[in-house]
């Protein structure tokens, strides 16, 4: 198996794995496939006439693979017998997880931390993607967990031109600690939110 770091999917990547395959031993006797007795087997393969080497080899990852897909190399498996030529090597792919990014099928998830100013009042953010930073606007009152959704900034499909989405997720930052000016600002703003709560709204068909 070869992992594939999520990071690198948009992108076609070379990946080196070892290989084993057989090989004729110099010091081998006679082959019992030739229905003659081995009297004296050599030590390194035992009668067999092969052993097992290994090698490394590159391959490359074609974009938009997923865990599980095969990649076959001809011709780099074992060694047919009586003459038949080599199998093929087949390797699996197992897509290893992301520090920053979440994978789902075409789709990358990302968590994007912004200030309380941003959420309530709104602004811009830089979302980060396979392949660069993207600049969005957030929209005032923005809440906690909300999705942005980038169209196209995703993983390619495989055997297509087409790519999955990518979804920030807006996390906003609550501070831990605030200054006195802080401070006396959220207080000015909870009693105003406060005293929107207390006010009576008269109903409409109240009598005069």
């Amino acid at each position: 198996m070869v992992t594939a770091p999520l990071a690198l999917l948009g992108l076609n990547h070379l990946c080196t794995v070892e290989a084993r395959s057989s090989v004729r031993s110099p010091n081998r006797t006679e082959c019992s496939l030739q229905g003659k007795i081995i009297v004296s087997p050599c030590v390194t393969c035992g009668g067999e006439g092969e052993v097992q080497v290994g090698n490394n080899i590159t391959v490359t990852v074609p974009e938009g693979v997923d865990t599980g897909v095969n990649i076959r190399l001809a011709g780099q498996g074992e060694k047919g017998q009586a003459g038949a030529p080599r199998g093929n090597l087949f390797v699996t792919i197992q897509v290893g997880p992301h520090e920053t990014f979440q994978r789902q099928g075409v789709d990358i998830h990302i968590k994007v931390p912004i200030d309380v100013g941003t959420a309530v009042l709104g602004g811009k953010v830089s979302i980060l993607t396979l392949d660069e930073v993207e600049t969005m606007k957030v929209s005032p009152g923005t809440q906690p967990g909300q999705v942005m959704t980038l169209s196209q900034y995703g993983v390619k499909r495989l055997n297509s031109n087409s790519k999955g989405d990518l979804h920030a997720h807006l996390m906003v930052k609550i501070p831990r600690r605030l200054t006195p000016e802080q401070r006396e600002l959220m207080e000015q703003f909870q009693a105003l939110e406060e005293g929107k709560r207390n006010t009576v709204v008269p109903s409409s068909d109240s009598a005069e």
